[in-house]
């Protein structure tokens, strides 16, 4: 997933409810930022050059549903 987001004053990002410091002087810049869900990192680009690299893991904001019973996915019986 990619988006574009301005560095505050205070020299952070917010991206899906989280804040993340990039610094201060890059306050006032668009920055790229890129989550690679496959490898867990966020990376922050400036004109194409890598700024700043984190940890990353999606937050679900409701829980998975629990997996199907025992015995597999429910089927109706065929009417006929």
């Amino acid at each position: 997933m990619t988006s574009l987001r301005r560095v505050s004053a205070a020299g952070t990002v917010t991206l899906l409810r989280q804040t993340f410091r990039v610094g201060k002087r890059h306050r006032g810049l668009y920055l790229r930022l890129v989550i690679d869900t496959g490898r867990g990192k966020l990376t922050a680009y400036l004109n194409g050059r890598v700024v700043k690299r984190w940890p990353y893991q999606l937050l679900n904001e409701r829980p998975t549903p629990e997996p199907a019973a025992a015995g597999g996915p429910r089927r109706h019986s065929a009417r006929r």
